[in-house]
């Protein structure tokens, strides 16, 4: 029940984790989903507990994509993060400009490859502290976590990635931990 009741007080994001070109859709037999995202973390210490709110997972060109994703995001009111790296700026800039004086859409550029992204979430998946409501998407997020990184989609785990990263607890230092 204790649980229950944070979800209600919970920091939320939405991620955007968009969909590779129309070109690589094309070409695979099941290609890239655009999945949206919201979700947040709770610490207790420095012990995170990472809570996946709702997932939608489709499969659009982009400016039936676009539309969707606007659409959600008039939707729910947390802050909204897209990926804004290479063939992704110009969407990023499309739902920017698209929802300027309505909503804000921040950058999200993580540095390293799709498995350093997710390596930080080993340890919380290994205790058990990465949380759903559940839903119809369930099956597919647990079944793309649990082959990863070797499974045909890692959508919904970037996703998660990107979650983590937003709401990751920076360490602090104490000056009495500073040596001299």
């Amino acid at each position: 029940m204790e649980l229950i009741k944070s979800l209600h007080s919970i920091r939320q994001a939405i991620v955007i984790d968009l969909a590779s070109s129309q070109k690589k859709q094309k070409k695979s037999s099941d290609p890239d989903y655009t999945v949206i995202m919201r979700g947040g973390m709770q610490y207790r210490g420095n012990i995170g507990k990472l809570f996946v709110l709702d997932v939608q997972r489709f499969r659009e060109k982009a400016v039936k994509r676009n539309k969707r994703i606007i659409e959600y995001l008039h939707e729910y009111s947390a802050p909204a993060y897209a990926e804004a790296f290479g063939a992704y700026k110009d969407t990023y800039e499309i739902l920017k400009d698209t929802l300027m004086g309505v909503r804000t859409v921040l950058p999200l550029n993580l540095p390293g490859d799709k498995e350093m992204k997710a390596d930080p979430l080993r340890p919380l998946f290994e205790a058990g502290n990465i949380y759903m409501v559940k839903a119809p998407w369930n099956s597919d997020f647990i079944d793309e976590c649990a082959v990863f990184p070797n499974g045909i989609h890692d959508d919904m785990v970037d996703c998660v990635a990107m979650l983590y990263h937003i709401f990751k607890k920076k360490p602090r230092v104490h000056s009495k931990n500073i040596i001299y």
